[in-house]
């Protein structure tokens, strides 16, 4: 018994599964629920990849903005500043010895 026996072409094109035997129509029932499934997984995962495409271009391009802006301002702070040298930042402008006896003070109190 061949494959074709079993499975005959009806005159439509479609296939007639008369002749299966039931334990493996249901199988095959089973394993179609499957692939469905799994389509529509599938389906979901491509919406979500192209979400987060979406929201990701529209945070580079918030993003290049902040940017361009960021060159601007260097550019302003270069031209305001190209005279005045800059002294370095120290947290105090005091001697080490008046520091160290302010936090002596600070510790008694």
């Amino acid at each position: 018994m061949a494959l074709g026996d079993v499975i005959g072409v009806m005159n439509g094109g479609g296939l007639n599964l008369t002749g299966l035997p039931p334990e493996l129509i249901s199988r095959v029932g089973s394993l179609i629920t499957i692939l469905k499934a799994a389509g529509i997984v599938f389906i979901v995962y491509i919406a979500f990849l192209f979400l987060r495409w979406f929201f990701s271009f529209k945070r580079y391009k918030k993003l290049k903005h902040m940017d361009k802006k960021i060159e601007e301002i260097d550019k302003k702070l270069d031209v305001l500043l190209r005279g005045k040298k800059a002294k370095p930042h120290n947290e105090s402008s005091e001697k080490p010895e008046e520091h160290k006896k302010k936090e002596k003070n600070k510790k008694k109190k």
